[in-house]
């Protein structure tokens, strides 16, 4: 078995970040359409720890690999705002994951997505996250949130927007401020182009 394949996520220690993508089918050859991502943290590094739920449909999207790297790149820019470190990323797709886990992540296997390996990256580097592969079975929930996420109407997706259903953690939801961060940082130049809709809910485990 392949170290990066890990067949109990609650074994392993520390934060668990689950994430897919929903796309009708791949768009390789075809024109961009929208896709949805999903994204699952169970955050342990708090002292009540959290159950973080996030929703986002991606514009212009061309290839399923593309949604894919989309969903890890918007977890891993919520885990660096919020300060999380040593996460486990946990994703289905195993070409993905098997990529990102060579020592050289400089030829992706779509040249379209290497802002998002690359950006990936970036955001990992120094906290000691890890991404691994599971299987569907175990990804129900990320793959709930992204076809919720793809259903999202073309008008909220034109922009940014946010809401967290933790009623008293407003105004001060650092989740939501984390988010609001990632929504900054799309003005940067050689960022990819297309809005996005993010929709947030959290739980507190008890």
């Amino acid at each position: 078995m392949h170290s990066h394949v890990i067949a109990i996520p609650a074994l392993l220690h520390g934060t668990r970040c689950y994430v897919d993508a929903s796309i009708e089918k791949d768009q390789q050859n075809s024109n961009p359409t929208p896709a949805g991502l999903g994204v699952f943290i169970l955050n342990f590094q708090e002292q009540t720890p959290q159950a973080i739920y996030v929703k986002a449909r991606l514009d212009d999207c061309s290839s399923v690999i593309m949604a894919e790297a989309a969903s890890l790149v918007l977890a891993s820019a919520v885990g660096h705002n919020l300060n999380l470190s040593g996460v486990n990323f946990l994703s289905d797709y195993e070409q993905l994951v098997h990529f990102l886990n060579k020592n050289d992540i400089s030829n992706p296997p779509d040249w379209r997505i290497k802002y998002y390996t690359q950006t990936f990256a970036s955001f990992t580097r120094s906290s000691s996250s890890n991404i691994f592969k599971v299987h569907r079975s175990l990804n129900t929930t990320a793959d709930a949130l992204a076809r919720q996420a793809v259903q999202l109407s073309a008008f909220h997706s034109s922009a940014m927007e946010f809401s967290c259903s933790l009623e008293h953690h407003m105004p001060q939801c650092n989740v939501l401020q984390a988010l609001q961060s990632e929504r900054e940082s799309r003005a940067a130049p050689g960022r990819p182009p297309g809005g996005a809709a993010v929709l947030l809910s959290m739980a507190l485990l008890f």
